[in-house]
């Protein structure tokens, strides 16, 4: 074992010791404060410079062999659920879940290389297939976060987000609430997604319109 990861150990351990001993997660300069009624539950996550802080009650957070780098997780309410699966790599991620009930789930293997998930409402989800690439600046609300009224009545509410498997979003990417993206689609930079996406299209600009079918995408770099 090399020295660095020695010491990262020496520091889960000194540090986190129900975290590491419960999972071996790896911790580094982070802060988790996940108290009371809420449970958090980790395995073989590495957590560096990063901050989790849960103020509520019956929150559950499940971290499954992820990597979190320099993120901010912050659940607000009653009654919410947190997943991030094996492989899964957030870098530069900020996670809000506020309201009641709601769920945020990243599938495996998946990666962000930085942007903003907000979840909020009453029994709201935001689902994330697993093997998806988001590039930086990646935003994705299921919630306006402020009230819009008509004669009284709330016209914003909030709406469930769900992105299927292996979909690239490209960078500066927004995603807003009741919308589905398909399975294999790719969404270029700075498009502003407002409707569904049928799976294996191309789509861009503001609103994101389809522009080709029937595609597939690598991770490969076409320029190397």
């Amino acid at each position: 074992m090399k020295i660095k990861d020695l010491c990262i150990k020496a520091w889960s351990i000194l540090s986190h010791p129900k975290w590491w001993f419960n999972g071996k997660n790896q911790i580094m300069l982070s802060k988790v404060n996940c108290r009371g009624s809420n449970k958090l539950r980790g395995k073989k996550s590495f957590i560096n410079k990063s901050d989790i802080l849960v103020v509520g009650s019956r929150v559950e957070i499940e971290l499954e062999g992820c990597e979190l780098f320099n993120c901010n997780i912050f659940v607000r309410g009653e009654g919410h659920h947190l997943v991030i699966e094996d492989g899964v790599r957030l870098h530069n991620v900020s996670i809000r879940i506020i309201g009641w009930n709601n769920l945020v789930h990243i599938g495996s293997a998946s990666t962000v290389g930085s942007g903003q998930i907000v979840c909020g409402g009453k029994g709201i989800s935001i689902h994330i297939g697993k093997e998806c690439m988001f590039a930086d600046g990646v935003d994705i609300w299921s919630t306006d976060t402020h009230s819009v009224l008509q004669e009284g009545v709330l016209v914003n509410e909030p709406e469930s987000i769900t992105i299927g498997d292996h979909v690239w979003l490209g960078k500066d990417v927004a995603v807003l609430k009741g919308v589905t993206i398909g399975d294999n689609a790719v969404v270029g930079l700075r498009s502003l997604v407002t409707n569904d996406i049928r799976p294996g299209t191309l789509n861009v600009g503001s609103p994101a319109k389809e522009i080709r079918e029937g595609i597939e995408w690598t991770r490969e770099n076409p320029n190397n």
